[in-house]
Formats: structure tokens, sequence, C-alpha cells
């Protein structure tokens, strides 16, 4: 498959028009055309685009590409009872280790924001594309967009889910049936979005 074929396939499977694409990524709709038909060779900056537009993590873009990014910067996984709790995960003191309780795991990932932490998906909630115990790097600079997956509090609980918008509404979504879905509220918290996935193997 290439590259231009990839992105139709993900634009369709996320319901998207080219000129809905276009209006998400910040692209023209003749430059998706031409890249979809395989006649433009994307630039990194195009590909975060992309992958804002698409609503997916850019290290699956950049791996689509076939484009080798050396992962060079480190971030904490923070418990999830950090989120549940409503305690500061996030912020520059995170870039010095002293600042980290020493039990907590780091993990090397694409340069991100400086703001940036990570998580251990906690169930099968989000299966297929997020499996128990796979790592999501989440940028809490981030605005989400539909189809962006977020880290959401509400009172004690977080949740891993999917940012979906219907009219005036928005909703927070599982990938797996047996969880159910729910509408954002002014009592939820969006803590980031999810900018890289780390799979578990």
């Amino acid at each position: 498959m290439t590259f231009g074929e990839w992105v139709r396939r993900k634009r369709e499977e996320a319901g998207l028009s080219i000129n809905q694409l276009a209006k998400r990524s910040g692209l023209s709709e003749k430059y998706i055309r031409l890249l979809e038909r395989g006649e433009r060779h994307p630039k990194v900056e195009t590909l975060r685009k992309l992958a804002r537009g698409l609503g997916v993590p850019f290290e699956e873009v950049a791996s689509a590409a076939g484009l080798e990014i050396k992962k060079v910067e480190k971030v904490p996984v923070v418990p999830w009872d950090w989120i549940r709790r409503g305690l500061e995960v996030h912020g520059e003191a995170f870039g010095v280790a002293d600042h980290v309780p020493e039990e907590w795991d780091w993990v090397e990932v694409i340069p991100t924001s400086r703001r940036a932490f990570a998580l251990r998906v906690p169930d099968d909630s989000m299966e297929p594309e997020f499996a128990e115990g796979d790592i999501v790097v989440v940028d809490p600079t981030r605005e989400p967009v539909p189809g962006s997956f977020v880290v959401v509090r509400r009172g004690e609980e977080a949740v891993l889910r999917q940012f979906h918008v219907c009219g005036e509404k928005r909703f927070l979504c599982s990938l797996n049936p047996r969880y159910p879905g729910a509408e954002l509220t002014p009592e939820h918290e969006i803590i980031g979005v999810v900018c890289q996935k780390i799979k578990k193997y």
C-alpha cells in the first residue's frame, strides 16, 4: 500500500471528505488529492498536519510514510491515580528526573510538547486501537478535533476515549461496544490529547 492509499483509507475510515480533511488539517484540497494519487512527497510538518486532520498519532502517520524518526526525548509514565485525583501531571519539572517519583517508568518518544506525559492503557475499552498495557503519550497543550483520542477526568473517574462532535453536542466514545459512551459535559475535564502510541509486545 502506498502512502497516498493509506491516507485515503484513513480518511474514509474517519468518514471525512477531502474538503473536511482540508479544513481540519490546514492543507488544500488540491494537495490532498495529489497526495492520495501519490504525486506529492510530504515533509514532516505536512505529516503533522495530516495527523491532526485525521485525528491519529503523528507516529502512525510518519510510520506509514516510511519516515524513520529518532526517539530522543523521554517522558514519565504517570499513574492513572494521579489523573483521577486531579494532581498536576505535567509541567517542565518532568524534564528533571529528581522531580519524579523513583518508582515511575520513563519511555522514549518522538519529540513533542515539554508538558507531555505517558499513561498505560488500563483496560480493553479502546480495543482494537489500544490494547490493555499499551502506552499512550498525552499532550495537554493540544486541542481535540473530531476523531482525536483524549484522556478525560470527571470527578474521581478518568478514562481514555475518542472525541466526537454531532451538531452542537460533543461525545466521548469507546471503541469496544461493551463500554458505554457519554456526552461531554461541563463536569468533564479534557486532560490532554493522545499524540503517540507505543504498542505492548
